[in-house]
């Protein structure tokens, strides 16, 4: 299977302006992807910890436009072939140097709240 995204640029910002870029490769449902940030293992290299993950929404983008993903407030707009979409995160993602960017394609997604399941 060959990709549908891809990671082009994280612009590490000290405030406002941190975010990644992301190219569309192919029509798709952002809804399918989560992206993530890895820590770093003591040996250096990412660890399989993420520490924050941001599910994109039902959303289809056609090939060559750009998805930006800003760590800051914000409200979910479109500017020609340019998506922005925001984390609504109080403070930067990716504030070490070693940290990852991950993107994940994800065939198929449920998530409940602990309440919803518990069994008395």
């Amino acid at each position: 299977m060959s990709r549908q995204l891809e990671i082009k640029k994280l612009y590490k910002a000290d405030g406002e302006d941190e975010r990644v870029a992301i190219r569309a490769l192919a029509d798709c449902d952002l809804g399918d992807y989560i992206i993530t940030d890895a820590t770093f293992g003591i040996k250096g290299g990412s660890s399989n910890l993420f520490r924050h993950v941001f599910e994109f929404p039902t959303y289809l983008v056609m090939k060559d436009d750009w998805i930006v993903l800003y760590t800051k407030r914000g409200n979910q707009s479109q500017n020609g072939t340019t998506h922005f979409f925001y984390w609504n995160s109080k403070h930067n993602v990716w504030n070490d140097e070693h940290d990852t960017v991950t993107l994940i394609k994800v065939a198929a997604f449920q998530k409940k709240s602990f309440s919803d399941i518990i069994q008395p």
